[in-house]
C-alpha cells in the first residue's frame, strides 16, 4: 500500500519527467543489435495439466552508440527509432538492424544535468508515462485490497 501511495504521489513528477526535452548532440552507432524478450507465458498449474506453453518470443532493435560532451566520451544504449511492426517477426527485426552500421551518424539526446543519461528521442515516449500511472494505481489498489481483505 505504501508503494502505491508513494507512486501516486509521484505522478506529477513523472509527468514533468515525461515532458522534459533533453539536449541534442551528434552521436555515432557503435553496434546495432536485436534484443529478444518474451511475452505471455503459462502458469505452472496449466503446464502440469498438459496445456501448451503460449510464450511468444519478441524482438526489439536496439543501438549502442557513443557521443561526446565537452571533450568527454560517453556511451549509450537505446531502442532504435524504427521497430518491427510485428515484434514477433525476427526477420523484420534483423532487416531493420541491418539498416544501421557502426559509424553511422545519429542524433542523441542527453539529460541536461546528467550527461551519462541518453536516448534517441527528444522526449520520453508517451507510453512510459502511461505505464508509470498504470503501475502506480495498480500498486495502490493491490495494497488497499490486501489491507481491506487480507
Amino acid at each position: 500500500m505504501l508503494i502505491g501511495v508513494l507512486s501516486v504521489l509521484a505522478i506529477p513528477k513523472m509527468w514533468l519527467r515525461s515532458q522534459e526535452e533533453w539536449t541534442e548532440t551528434a552521436g555515432a552507432v557503435v553496434e546495432p543489435y536485436v534484443k529478444t524478450g518474451e511475452r505471455g507465458g503459462h502458469t505452472s498449474r496449466r503446464r502440469r495439466r498438459g496445456h501448451g506453453d503460449n510464450t511468444k518470443t519478441t524482438y526489439q532493435v536496439r543501438i549502442k552508440f557513443r557521443y561526446t560532451i565537452a571533450g568527454q566520451d560517453y556511451a549509450g544504449d537505446a531502442p532504435a527509432l524504427l521497430q518491427p511492426e510485428d515484434d514477433e517477426d525476427t526477420q523484420q527485426a534483423q532487416a531493420i538492424r541491418r539498416t544501421y552500421s557502426p559509424g553511422d551518424r545519429l542524433v542523441v539526446f542527453y539529460h541536461p544535468t546528467n550527461v551519462n543519461q541518453s536516448r534517441l528521442t527528444l522526449k520520453e515516449p508517451p507510453q512510459e508515462f502511461v505505464l508509470d500511472v498504470f503501475f502506480s494505481i495498480t500498486f495502490l489498489l493491490c495494497g488497499g485490497g490486501f489491507i481491506a481483505f487480507g
